[in-house]
């Protein structure tokens, strides 16, 4: 009995919960009533390794990884909750509570980062972001200037600024952080798809036909390319036979 639940001891210790039992069930079995408290050692180093922040680093991986986007913002809550100081986790739980639709909430996390850890660009990045979604868009703008700001060889700052000035119907600024963002980063798809989104806004078909055509020799099964490629087939089509394009309202 004592070897099984060595081994039960073990396999809690390591990760294998469901081996950790089937040991302590053997050591039970073979102590009889006299082990039936061997079963305590066990069950309270399943739940401090549950409660520890491994575990839940662990845990969020594999529900993210899998899919499992409630599970991970579980993990993710958990974490906040034993380290609240901790400016990655809550981002990491404010990203989690926009996939499930929560954008007050996500809003609230992510101004918490940024008020925890002002100086790294990714928490203004989605703070701007989060407020757009929210609609807030005066103060997304300026979360998302702020980012550029603080990081202007990067990239990601001027796609998150471009997006957020079209939202803010500002298309022509749109177009120079995007033109920026694609001068920084040619390669990268999230420029070159906010460039062709801009260019789109703005009636300028050709070119961002053109540019979605570099998105595909990039990236040939974006999906998101192909989409806008036909949108604006279809709107050149409209207007050829004399009609009005798709949401123009005429």
């Amino acid at each position: 009995a004592a070897a099984w639940l060595l081994l039960a001891q073990v396999r809690a210790r390591t990760g294998d919960p469901d081996g950790a039992r089937e040991a302590n069930d053997r050591a039970r079995g073979l102590g009889g009533s006299s082990s039936a408290g061997l079963v305590d050692p066990v069950e309270s180093e399943m739940y401090r390794q549950a409660q520890s922040i491994a575990y839940l680093q662990a845990g969020l991986r594999a529900s993210e990884s899998a899919g499992r986007v409630e599970e991970a913002y579980d993990f993710a809550r958990r974490l906040v909750a034993r380290r609240p100081d901790n400016a990655l986790e809550v981002r990491n739980l404010a990203v989690l509570a926009k996939r499930l639709g929560r954008i007050p909430e996500a809003v609230r996390h992510a101004e918490r980062a940024v008020a925890l850890e002002p100086g790294r660009t990714r928490n203004l990045t989605t703070l701007a972001e989060l407020y757009r979604d929210a609609g807030r868009l005066p103060e997304a703008v300026e979360t998302a200037e702020r980012a550029v700001r603080q990081e202007p060889d990067a990239a990601v700052p001027r796609i998150v600024l471009a997006a957020t000035l079209l939202a803010a119907g500002r298309p022509d600024d749109a177009l120079e952080a995007a033109e920026q963002a694609v001068g920084l980063s040619p390669e990268r798809v999230e420029a070159l798809a906010v460039q062709a989104a801009v260019l789109g806004a703005l009636g300028r078909v050709d070119e961002a036909r053109r540019t979605a055509g570099r998105i595909l020799e990039i990236d040939p099964e974006n999906r998101w390319a192909r989409s806008v490629l036909t949108q604006l087939e279809r709107q050149e089509a409209a207007e050829g036979q004399g009609e009005a394009p798709p949401g123009s309202g005429g």
